[in-house]
This record gives structure tokens, sequence and C-alpha cells, in this order.
């Protein structure tokens, strides 16, 4: 397997656990999976190790479809993870000599039997990485209104309803979305949603759905409001993410909000100016 690059027991647990789910998914090493998939997987494969009482400090966090992981967090653990494992837009194991690793033998048969069994789950599968995304997503998903959300989204992309009419359908959405927010873990932003609910009802009022306008405005709204709570989410939830990266975040999380009236208000013009 792959390159051992610390001595701690916890790094050589990731360590050993990306290298076994690599070697088992993929033993020819062959550019087929990708860094999304691997990062869905590698959460799912953290969330099982957990249930039997092994915790690899595999560092991720929750965004908008589910908890995430990029390689520069992985880089905090384990160093020079890009140059080792990735190839342009692929996860492989290295070519290197197979390694000895400082681990339990409980531990690795553990982490080798939960590797076996996610590649009977996923490995060969058709889509396998969208499977891992919505397996990874209902493992994960800390509220009910970010599934809403994802249905939401579904419905305003979606040509075809079966409400009388979009305008029904939206509204639909935006009621119950209104009753599950989760105002009491994000006070800051209920203005903020509030004002993302109202101006959308606004343009669903003020636009006729027959008008490339009405979609255009309500996609833009979406993203921004989507955008931003995500941020709020990514700050409350996450893993082993080090302090200063949590702190960048929340540095950046504050200054959406302004951000974000300004995008409203050019929303409203752009309806008064054409209604």
């Amino acid at each position: 397997m792959g390159q051992i690059f610390s001595d701690q027991k916890n790094d050589q647990l990731l360590v050993y656990s990306i290298d076994s789910l690599l070697e088992n998914f993929n033993p020819e090493s062959k550019p087929i999976m990708k860094k999304l998939h691997f990062f869905k997987l590698m959460c799912i494969l953290d969330i099982r190790l957990k249930k039997q009482g092994i915790d690899i400090k595999y560092p991720s966090y929750c965004y908008k479809f589910g908890y995430y992981s990029e390689t520069k967090l992985l880089e905090t653990i384990i160093p020079n993870f890009r140059n080792q494992y990735e190839v342009k837009e692929f996860i492989m194991l290295p070519h290197s000599a197979k390694n000895n690793y400082n681990i339990e033998s409980r531990d690795k048969s553990i982490i080798d039997r939960a590797v076996r069994y996610l590649c009977e789950d996923f490995r060969y599968q058709n889509e396998y990485g969208l499977k891992a995304k919505k397996a990874s997503y209902n493992l994960n998903s800390p509220y009910q209104f970010n599934t809403l959300f994802q249905e939401y989204i579904s419905a305003v992309e979606s040509k075809s309803t079966l409400f009388r009419s979009r305008k029904k359908q939206l509204e639909f959405f935006l009621n119950k979305l209104l009753f599950k927010f989760p105002e009491k873990d994000f006070e800051e932003l209920i203005d903020i949603y509030l004002e993302w609910d109202d101006t959308t009802r606004l343009i669903l009022d003020c636009i006729p759905e027959t008008e490339k306008r009405q979609q255009l405005l309500i996609e833009t709204l979406m993203n921004i409001f989507w955008d931003i709570y995500s941020k709020g989410v990514r700050i409350k939830y996450n893993q082993n993410i080090p302090p200063k990266i949590v702190e960048e975040w929340k540095a950046s999380y504050k200054k959406e909000f302004s951000g974000f009236y300004e995008k409203i208000n050019d929303v409203k013009n752009e309806i008064n100016l054409n209604s």
C-alpha cells in the first residue's frame, strides 16, 4: 500500500483506510475514481468505522449536499497527498512498495472488512458515484431543511410539475421550508432567510412564469441563499478541521451578509423595473 507519512496512530489509521479502499476498489490503479466520489466513499467508510469503535480522524465538513472533504484538508494530516494520490481529477493508489503500518491487527481487520463491504455496495455499480453521494447524504444530513431545500432546487430546475401551476408548486415547497428552517441554530440568518423567502414569492406574484426572467431571478436568489446557508452549516458541522481554517470560514461567512442584501436589492430593482 501507499507511503506512510506520520508515526501518529490516528494518521496511520487514516492512511491505511485510504490505501485499503483504493487497493480494494481499484486494484489495478486505473484512473476510474474521481476525487468527488473518493471523498464521498471515505465519508461513508468513516461513519461505518466509528460505529465499530475506530476513529480515523477523517477531516470533513457538511456543505450543500452532505459531508465532503478536500485535498488541502487531507494534506494537513497526510503531507504531499496531492502528489502521491492524485492524477488529474482522479484518486489512485501510489505505485510504490507496500509498507508496514503501525496499527493494531484488530483495527486493521475491522478496516479491511468495512472496506470490503463498502466495495460490495458500490464497486461495479452503475453511477456508483451518485449512489455514494446519496448514501453519504442520508447518513449525515443534519437538518430536514437541507433535504427539503434540495427538493426545492429540483423543483426550480424542473420543466414539469404535478401542480396546477409552477407558482403553486414552488409555493408548496416555500411553505414547507418556512416551518423547517433551523432558526435556533441560525439566528443570524433568520432575517436573511425571510428576505429570500419574501423576494422569491414577490417574483412569483409579479412576473409571469411564461417569462424567462422569472426562472432566472428565482434561480439567482436560490443560489445566493443556498451558498450562504451552506457556509453557516459548514461552520457548525465539521470534524478534524484545523482551527485556523474554521476561523477563515467564520470570517468569510460574516462578509457574505452585506453582499447578500446588495444582491437582494438588485433582484428587487429588476422586479420593479419590469413589473
